[in-house]
Protein backbone atom coordinates (compact mmCIF):
# COMPACT_ATOMS: atom_id res chain seq x y z
CA UNK A 1 0.00 0.00 0.00
CA UNK A 2 1.09 3.23 -0.71
CA UNK A 3 -0.29 5.99 1.89
CA UNK A 4 0.37 9.81 2.07
CA UNK A 5 -2.25 11.79 4.98
CA UNK A 6 -1.89 15.53 4.81
CA UNK A 7 1.42 15.18 2.74
CA UNK A 8 3.05 18.58 1.21
CA UNK A 9 4.82 18.36 -2.20
CA UNK A 10 7.47 20.72 -2.88
CA UNK A 11 10.11 21.56 -5.00
CA UNK A 12 13.83 21.29 -4.54
CA UNK A 13 14.25 24.96 -3.91
CA UNK A 14 11.54 25.01 -1.21
CA UNK A 15 8.09 26.00 -3.39
CA UNK A 16 5.20 24.14 -2.13
CA UNK A 17 3.18 22.96 -5.18
CA UNK A 18 0.83 20.99 -3.31
CA UNK A 19 -0.80 20.81 0.28
CA UNK A 20 -3.24 18.64 1.56
CA UNK A 21 -2.23 15.62 -0.26
CA UNK A 22 -4.01 12.41 0.92
CA UNK A 23 -4.39 9.49 -0.43
CA UNK A 24 -4.04 5.35 -0.44
CA UNK A 25 -3.53 3.01 -3.15
CA UNK A 26 -3.52 -0.60 -2.80
CA UNK A 27 -1.20 -2.80 -4.60
CA UNK A 28 -3.06 -5.07 -7.42
CA UNK A 29 -5.91 -2.35 -7.95
CA UNK A 30 -5.90 -0.23 -10.56
CA UNK A 31 -5.81 3.63 -9.61
CA UNK A 32 -7.06 6.64 -11.35
CA UNK A 33 -5.25 9.95 -11.14
CA UNK A 34 -7.58 12.84 -12.85
CA UNK A 35 -7.42 16.69 -12.81
CA UNK A 36 -7.11 19.88 -15.12
CA UNK A 37 -4.39 20.57 -17.02
CA UNK A 38 -1.60 22.13 -14.49
CA UNK A 39 -3.33 20.60 -11.25
CA UNK A 40 0.06 18.73 -10.36
CA UNK A 41 -1.28 14.80 -11.72
CA UNK A 42 2.76 14.47 -13.49
CA UNK A 43 4.73 16.29 -10.37
CA UNK A 44 2.80 13.94 -7.92
CA UNK A 45 3.73 11.11 -9.76
CA UNK A 46 7.34 12.03 -10.32
CA UNK A 47 7.63 12.46 -6.57
CA UNK A 48 5.78 9.09 -5.96
CA UNK A 49 8.80 7.83 -8.04
CA UNK A 50 11.50 10.05 -6.19
CA UNK A 51 12.00 12.08 -9.53
CA UNK A 52 12.79 15.60 -9.09
CA UNK A 53 10.52 16.52 -6.02
CA UNK A 54 9.19 15.31 -2.84
CA UNK A 55 6.75 14.22 -0.81
CA UNK A 56 6.27 14.50 2.78
CA UNK A 57 4.23 12.08 5.34
CA UNK A 58 4.17 9.40 2.46
CA UNK A 59 4.54 5.88 3.18
CA UNK A 60 5.22 2.63 1.08
CA UNK A 61 4.20 -0.50 2.33
CA UNK A 62 4.30 -2.32 -1.08
CA UNK A 63 6.50 -5.93 -0.86
CA UNK A 64 9.85 -5.35 -2.60
CA UNK A 65 10.83 -8.18 -5.08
Amino acid sequence: MLRANNSTLTTPDDVTLLSGITFEIHGGKLTHLHGPNGAGKTSLIKAILGIELEVDHIKNTFNSF
